[in-house]
C-alpha cells in the first residue's frame, strides 16, 4: 500500500524526533537557551541527519512479520483509509476554541490535557535546565516530557499552539498506522483501533458505546491511550519499529545491517524521555529475545547506547516515586471479580488467543524459531503485570499491558497466517475486534458534547497577571485540574492532587498546608521549607475552595493587581 510509510520514511521521522530531542536537551543542559533562530537551525540539522542516516540504512520497501499479512486487498485498503479519516477527524477536536471557550470532545482528556498544556507553556519559557516540576515546586520534573518538550520547541520557533498540536497529532497518527500495517497488516491496525471490551459488555448504558461501564478497564486504545497519553504519540510507533526490526533480525538469514542497528538502538535509547513504562517493557523484551536467540552481537549495540537512557532515568526516577508506585494487587482489571471472568469481560474472545498461540507454536514452530519462547514470555508477562502494578493508579497498568497485547497478537497472527485459510482471518477479526470498533465509532466527535477546559477571557487574565513573574517562581493556587493559570505555563506550588498522586508524589497533608499558608496559619509540613512562596493567585476557584471572598488580613497578603475576577497577591517573607 503505497500511501503508507516505508521503513525509510518512518525511521526518518522517528530519528528526527529522537535527534532533535536529545541534541536540544544537551544544549539546554550546557546553558544555551534555544531561541527561535537556534530552534530552526537545529531542526534543519536534525532533519538532514535523519534523512541521510535513514536513506543509507533502508533502501528497500517494508518487510512485515509475515508477508501474507500485508498484501493488501481492495477492501483492506478501504478499511485503512476509513480508520485514518475517522481517527484524524477525532484529532481535529483534540483542543479547540469556540465561543470564547477552550474545549475538548474526548472526555478522557478533561483531566490530563490542562496538565500537558501547562507543561508545554512552562517549557516554552523555561530559562534553566533540568526543569523543576511545574505542578509541584518542591522537586524537579520527573515526568517523561519528551513530546511536550518538542511541542514547546516549535512554540519557541513562533508557531501557534493549535497548529503544532494538530499537525503533530496527524503525523504521529499516520506514523502509527503505517507501523501497525507494516508489522502485521490489517490485523495489526484493527488490534489497536478495535481493542476494548468483550462481547456483551460494550453495549451497555443505552447503547452508548463510548462508555462500556466501570467494570471494563481495557478500553479502546486509540480513544483512551493514544489521544490522552501524549508520550505514546512517539513511543507507540517507535516501539513498534524497534520490535519489527528485532523480529526481522531473528527471523531472516541476513538480519539487520550495522546502519539499521544504529538507528534502532538510538530510537530505543531516547524512549525514556518520551515514555518510561514503554522503555522498561521493551527493554525486557529485547533482552529476552537476544538471550534466547543468541543475539549478543546486536545486544552489544544496545549496551553501547545505554548511557543515553541512563541519563534520562537518572533525572526521572526517585526512591520515593518508586516506593509509592510498585505494589501487588489481586487483579488490575477488576479486583472484585475472579481473574478469568475479568479477562472475558475486558478482552472477549481475544482472551483465548494466547492459549491458541501456545498450542500453534508447539505444534507448527521449530525449536529454533524465536516465536516459541517469545509467546511464552509474553503470556507469562501478561499474567504477571495483571497483578504487579508499576503506577499508583491501577488503570495506568494499561501502558504495560498494551505492549504485551500487541506482541502476542502479532506473533499469533503470524502463526495463523501459516496454518489457517484467509476467510478465517475475516471471521476472527470480526470476533476479536468488533466490540472495540463499536467503542471507536462511539467516540466520534459528533456523538460527544463540548467540555470546557477554561474560558479564553480567564486564561488571558491569568497570563497578564503573571507576565512579569520569572518562570522559576511558583504561584499558590487552588489545587484544581483545569486552573486558568495553566494556560500561562507559570509553575504552581502544588497542582491537582490527583495528578501529583498519579506521578508517585506523596500528597498527604499537602492541601491542608496550602490552606494554612493562605490563611496565615502555622505549617508543620517540612516540604514547605524548600518552597519560598511569594505569590498567590486569587480567583473564582480559590473563593470556591476556601469559601472566602478575599484572603484574610492577618495572613499579610498584599494585592499587586487585579484583572476581572482574578487578583495577584504578594507575601513578604
Amino acid at each position: 500500500m503505497n500511501i503508507l510509510l516505508s521503513d525509510r520514511r518512518s525511521s526518518q521521522l522517528l530519528l528526527f524526533c529522537a535527534s532533535l530531542s536529545f541534541s536540544s536537551v544537551l544544549l539546554e543542559e550546557l546553558g544555551l537557551r534555544l531561541s527561535w533562530l537556534w530552534v530552526w537551525l537545529l531542526v534543519f540539522i536534525c532533519w538532514r541527519y535523519a534523512s541521510l542516516k535513514s536513506g543509507k540504512a533502508f533502501s528497500r520497501q517494508n518487510q512485515s512479520l509475515n508477508q501474507s499479512l500485508n498484501q493488501p486487498q481492495s477492501w483492506e485498503t478501504l478499511a485503512i483509509f476509513a480508520i485514518l479519516c475517522f481517527a484524524g477527524y477525532h484529532l481535529l477536536f483534540y483542543f479547540f476554541e469556540i465561543n470564547g471557550q477552550f474545549s475538548i470532545k474526548n472526555p478522557n482528556l478533561y483531566g490530563d490535557l490542562p496538565f500537558h498544556l501547562e507543561q508545554i507553556r512552562y517549557l516554552e519559557k523555561l530559562d534553566h535546565f533540568w526543569p523543576d516540576n511545574p505542578i509541584f515546586f518542591a522537586d524537579h520534573l520527573r515526568y517523561s516530557f519528551g513530546i511536550n518538550w518538542l511541542t514547546a520547541l516549535f512554540l519557541r520557533a513562533q508557531l501557534p499552539m493549535g497548529f503544532v498540536l494538530t499537525v503533530s497529532s496527524f503525523v504521529f497518527l499516520y506514523l502509527l498506522v503505517s507501523e501497525l500495517w507494516n508489522w502485521f497488516g490489517l490485523w495489526g491496525v484493527l488490534a489497536f483501533f478495535g481493542s476494548g471490551g468483550g462481547w456483551g459488555y460494550t453495549y451497555r448504558d443505552q447503547m452508548r458505546f463510548w462508555q462500556p461501564g466501570p467494570e471494563i478497564a481495557w478500553k479502546n486504545l486509540f480513544l483512551a491511550v493514544f489521544v490522552t497519553q501524549r508520550g505514546f504519540w512517539f513511543a507507540l510507533p517507535a516501539g513498534i519499529l524497534i520490535l519489527r526490526m528485532m523480529f526481522r533480525h531473528f527471523s531472516t538469514s541476513e538480519g539487520l545491517t550495522n546502519r539499521q542497528k544504529k538507528i534502532v538502538t538510538f530510537i530505543w535509547a531516547i524512549l525514556p524521555f518520551f515514555h518510561l513504562h514503554s522503555f522498561v517493557l521493551l527493554t525486557a523484551v529485547i533482552t529476552f529475545l537476544c538471550y534466547v536467540s543468541s543475539g549478543a552481537a546486536i545486544f552489544y549495540y544496545f549496551v553501547r547506547r545505554s548511557w543515553i537512557p541512563a541519563f534520562f532515568i537518572f533525572h526521572s526516577v526517585g526512591a520515593g516515586n518508586v516506593q509509592r508506585t510498585l505494589r501487588f494487587v489481586t487483579n488490575w482489571m477488576s479486583e472484585s471479580d475472579p481473574l478469568w471472568l475479568s479477562w472475558i469481560k475486558n478482552f472477549g474472545l481475544w482472551a483465548f488467543l494466547p492459549v491458541a498461540g501456545i498450542v500453534l507454536a508447539w505444534r507448527f514452530v521449530p525449536r529454533s524459531d524465536y516465536r516459541r519462547p517469545m509467546i511464552i514470555f509474553s503470556v507469562v508477562s501478561f499474567v504477571f503485570f495483571s497483578h504487579m502494578m508499576l503506577a499508583p493508579w491501577s488503570w495506568d497498568q494499561i501502558k504495560i499491558i498494551l505492549w504485551l497485547y500487541l506482541i502476542l497478537t502479532a506473533l499469533v497472527a503470524s502463526l495463523l497466517a501459516e496454518v489457517a485459510r484467509s476467510w478465517w482471518f475475516a471471521l476472527l477479526m470480526v470476533s476479536f475486534y468488533m466490540p472495540g470498533l463499536m467503542q471507536f465509532w462511539g467516540g466520534h466527535p459528533a456523538f460527544l458534547s463540548n467540555q470546557v477546559i477554561w474560558s479564553s477571557e480567564d486564561a488571558q487574565a491569568a497570563r497578564q497577571l503573571v507576565s512579569d513573574i520569572p518562570p522559576m517562581e511558583g504561584i499558590l493556587i487552588a489545587p484544581v485540574h483545569n486552573h486558568p493559570l495553566f494556560a500561562a505555563g507559570q509553575p504552581v506550588v502544588a497542582g491537582y492532587m490527583g495528578h501529583l498522586w498519579s506521578h508517585g508524589i506523596d500528597v498527604g497533608g499537602l492541601e491542608d498546608a496550602e490552606k494554612a499558608k493562605i490563611l496565615g496559619k502555622k505549617i508543620d509540613d517540612p516540604r514547605w521549607q524548600k518552597m519560598k512562596v511569594k505569590y498567590l493567585l486569587w480567583g473564582p476557584e480559590e473563593r470556591k475552595w476556601l469559601n472566602l471572598q478575599e484572603p484574610p488580613a492577618e495572613a499579610q497578603w498584599i494585592k499587586l493587581k487585579s484583572i476581572d475576577a482574578q487578583s495577584l497577591y504578594y507575601h513578604s517573607l
